[in-house]
């Protein structure tokens, strides 16, 4: 398990880390490491709870609903992130 948290994590947490100015500071890269974790593990017992009472098809729809809002305020921010990069 560790060697998977380690490889997922790495990316985003130096990322993470620099967007949010603490470089460096083991004990708060932790701390965003060990919140992902909680995270991962509460959507997985709350998915499999929300599967038995719904349905798989009907979970993953409601899954989608976060990630559909989130690409929407994205794509309401990309002509200003192309005007930008020119």
């Amino acid at each position: 398990m560790r060697i998977f948290f380690g490889r997922v994590m790495n990316g985003p947490l130096e990322s993470i880390a620099r967007e949010l100015k603490f470089e460096g500071d083991t004990i708060m890269q932790g701390f965003v490491v060990s919140i992902f974790i909680v995270g991962a593990f509460i959507g997985s017992i709350s998915g499999g709870v929300l599967a038995d009472k719904v349905g798989r098809r009907r979970t993953f729809q409601i899954d989608a609903i976060p990630l559909i809002l989130g690409a929407a305020l994205r794509y309401q921010q990309l002509p200003i992130m192309v005007i930008s990069w020119i």
